[in-house]
Formats: C-alpha cells, sequence, structure tokens
C-alpha cells in the first residue's frame, strides 16, 4: 500500500517519529525541530526538503499545541505579537539564505544541535549545583550559537552570491 507515493512502512516510521515529536511538544512546550529536520537530512533528504516538511509538520502541530496552551490561559498575545514579527522576517531571511548554503547547512545544524545540548546541560548542572550563573551561561550559551551559526550561514550566502556574480561578470 502508498499513499502520496511512499510505502506503508516508510509512513509508519514518520507517524512514530511525528508521535515521538508531538510528545515533546506536549511535555516541554517545545517543537520538534531540532530533532526533525536533522533526521530527514541523515535519512538521505535534500535541506530543502527536510526543512519543508518539518516546517509544514510544525504549522499544524504548533496549531494545535497554541490552541491547548491558550485554553488554559498560558499565551499572553503581548509576546506573540511582536515574536510572530520578528519570526516572519526572520523565516524569511533564513530561508533565503540557507538555500544559497545547501551543502554547509548538514554542517550548521550540527553544531547548533551540539551547543544547544551543551546549554541544556550547562542549565540542568546549575539547578543540580544551586548555581544561578549557570543558568545565565545556559542562555548565553545558546544566544551565542545562534548568533555564531547566523553569522555563519550569512557569511556563506554572501560568499555564494559573489562566486555567483562572478561567474555573471566573466560569461
Amino acid at each position: 500500500m502508498e499513499l502520496f507515493g511512499v510505502s506503508a512502512a516508510l509512513l509508519a516510521r514518520f507517524t512514530s517519529f511525528g508521535l515521538l515529536i508531538g510528545t515533546l511538544f506536549g511535555f516541554f512546550g517545545m517543537g520538534g525541530s531540532f530533532l526533525v529536520t536533522p533526521a530527514l537530512l541523515v535519512m538521505g533528504y535534500e535541506p530543502n526538503v527536510a526543512a519543508g516538511a518539518d516546517l509544514l509538520e510544525i504549522v499544524f502541530s504548533g496549531g494545535m499545541g497554541s490552541f491547548l496552551y491558550a485554553q488554559s490561559g498560558a499565551v499572553d498575545l503581548s509576546i506573540v505579537v511582536p515574536l510572530l514579527a520578528g519570526s516572519a522576517l526572520g523565516a524569511r531571511l533564513g530561508a533565503a539564505a540557507t538555500s544559497l548554503v545547501e551543502e554547509d547547512i548538514k554542517v550548521y545544524f550540527g553544531i547548533m544541535l551540539l551547543l544547544g545540548a551543551v546549554a541544556v546541560a550547562v542549565r540542568q548542572f546549575g539547578g543540580v549545583l544551586e548555581l544561578p550563573i549557570l543558568d545565565e551561561t545556559s542562555l548565553a550559551i545558546t544566544l551565542g550559537a545562534a548568533l555564531l551559526v547566523s553569522a555563519a550561514v550569512s557569511y556563506s550566502a554572501v560568499r555564494e552570491l559573489r562566486r555567483e556574480a562572478g561567474k555573471r561578470i566573466v560569461a
């Protein structure tokens, strides 16, 4: 049996993976992008296909999570609206930049995952050791990782644009 040209076995694998991601979202209030896109890349999907599938999945899982959190009164629109405005612009800029650096994107995802894991570990140690400074350190690692990876993607995108412009001038 196939659906959308995908075998039943692959459908079962993706459904199980989606269940895991949805459960994480429910437990921790976070999406599974840190798992979905890298997992799809490891499975051999192109970066734009992995990111596109992940983003479409987020629309629906995030919508359900948002609805459930809103029902419990845990959504503050004064926070959400500015976040949405910045996120929409950032997503457009990020998508444009990453489309230029498809070869390097797997490395950037890996760096972000590793630094994110370090930040979570530092925060957990801070709780266990009762050292609030480690919470701030964790935040600094997270923001630093985001800035580092963003700068690397931006640099690679500009380098690629220059390379393409050089080809047009020569031709």
